[in-house]
């Protein structure tokens, strides 16, 4: 299945494949998931989604909008979207019956809608430089 990964760390917006869930079970597609959203700052435990019109829906960290200890990176997508959530994002369809299915949104759909930022001690900056480890 065809699927968009929002991705602050890289500050780029990329096209994944994620398991067909009318092909894999529903524990395989959660997992996949999990993993796209992972980072190596934090682990991703819980999913929450977001509306994307009527075809399409966001998955974030079910702590997108608040998280302990702060995330580094976070994104908005401008005209779609009006929270900045923290962490990666997973862009995915979904059928009439409520079924993800392959995204009806390219690449460039949303590259040129995502601002990426950077977390520092008093506010979110705006960024397009890609995350690198501080060790």
């Amino acid at each position: 299945m065809r699927a968009l990964l929002i991705d602050p760390f890289a500050c780029r917006v990329l096209q994944i494949a994620l398991p067909d869930p009318r092909e894999s079970s529903p524990w395989e597609m959660l997992e996949s998931i999990y993993a796209a959203l992972s980072h190596a700052t934090f682990k991703v435990d819980s999913l929450d989604g977001v509306a994307l019109g009527k075809t399409d829906f966001l998955v974030v960290s079910g702590h997108g909008r608040i998280q302990e200890p702060p995330v580094k990176r976070w994104f908005r997508l401008t005209g779609l979207h009006f929270e900045t959530l923290a962490g990666k994002g997973v862009i995915v369809g979904r059928d009439e019956e409520g079924t993800e299915t392959d995204t009806n949104y390219l690449v460039p759909d949303i590259d040129y809608r995502a601002i990426f930022f950077e977390a520092t001690a008093f506010a979110l900056v705006q960024t397009v430089t890609p995350w690198r480890s501080q060790q």
